[in-house]
């Protein structure tokens, strides 16, 4: 059976209102009907969208529920080199100075992508680092 791939259209919700910001989709395949399982977020401010304490490292825990399930983490890197955390792949790397992207303070707006399997079920570190302390945003999540 031929299958014709289905273009789709990802729409973003903030819950603040943004001063710049950029996007990126990434296709998984081979996944079941229950293929999100759990997730997870953090930024500076632990979950606030004003305040905090900018750092240069985001160490937080997922809970797996499943074995070899993949453990991915989109992160903002905006302007400093970015470093995934042992055991994670890191995919892309984007800094984004286009004169139709606004930049914040002078510092482009820029996202990675990272994965690692999960080593077992429960626990599973989600880890990485800049070179410098940022006000920083993760998401974390287990497909499976």
């Amino acid at each position: 059976m031929k299958t014709t791939p289905r273009k789709t259209i990802p729409f973003f919700n903030f819950l603040c209102v943004p001063h710049a910001a950029v996007a990126s989709a990434l296709r998984v395949s081979h996944l079941g009907s229950n293929s999100i399982g759990a997730a997870g977020s953090l930024n500076a401010n632990g979950t606030a969208c004003s305040g905090g304490t900018d750092s240069s490292s985001f160490p937080f825990s997922l809970s797996a529920t499943q074995a070899q399930s993949l453990l991915l983490s989109l992160v903002a890197i905006r302007y400093y080199s970015f470093t995934p955390g042992s055991g994670f792949v890191e995919y892309e790397a984007e800094l984004y100075a286009h004169p139709e992207v606004p930049n914040y303070n002078g510092n482009p707006g820029g996202m990675a992508i990272a994965s690692r399997l999960a080593d077992s079920v429960g626990a599973q570190s989600v880890l990485g680092s800049f070179n410098a302390d940022v006000d920083l945003a993760v998401i974390a999540v287990e497909l499976k």
